[in-house]
């Protein structure tokens, strides 16, 4: 997703990206090493600041997650100035309750019938 914002006019629109891929994953654990295409250009276009960003954009993952590290999470929220929500006690694959919790938060209420 965050590839796709390079160089790009900012959206209009308000986005929450779930667990996304920020960079390299390593667990020594699971034999697991991955590291998605373009992993530098997407670090250097952070760093510049050169995304079309969302009016608003939002990240969230959790403490466990091997493949959006947490700390990489954090490093990118701040370089990019978003907000970051980290779920305890949970992998990659999120609670579908944290999920429902992050989406009540980020979809707006107002004018919205029940």
């Amino acid at each position: 997703m965050l590839l796709s914002l390079i160089a790009q006019s900012p959206l209009p629109v308000p986005t929450l990206l779930l667990s996304p891929v920020l960079g390299r994953a390593i667990s020594e654990e699971r034999m697991l090493f991955s590291r998605p295409p373009r992993e530098k250009t997407l670090h250097q276009a952070v760093a510049e600041r050169r995304l079309g960003m969302p009016d608003h954009l939002e990240v969230v993952t959790s403490a466990e997650d091997e493949i959006c590290h947490p700390a990489l999470a954090r490093q990118v929220a701040k370089q990019l100035g978003i907000n970051l929500s980290i779920f305890p006690n949970e992998g990659h694959m999120l609670e579908s309750s944290s999920v429902k919790g992050a989406l009540n938060r980020f979809l707006p209420t107002e004018g919205v019938r029940p």
